[in-house]
């Protein structure tokens, strides 16, 4: 799961996002200040999840 949300400090909000992957199944998070991409895979097989802060877009893909 992937949630693009905001924390809000004393003078401004800044992005966040949590994953947290299934039992047997490993996490890979890449990010930047623009993007977070995270990779929940077991095996060779799996699902990316790549959250677009700025746009408020969240794609997943299988592989």
């Amino acid at each position: 799961m992937c949630q693009i949300g905001e924390k809000a400090s004393a003078n401004h909000r800044s992005p966040s996002a949590s994953a947290s992957p299934s039992t047997g199944y490993t996490a890979k998070v890449a990010k930047n200040a623009d993007w977070i991409r995270v990779d929940l895979a077991k095996a060779e097989h799996g699902t990316v999840v790549f959250c677009l802060g700025r746009e408020r877009h969240t794609g997943t893909w299988t592989y």
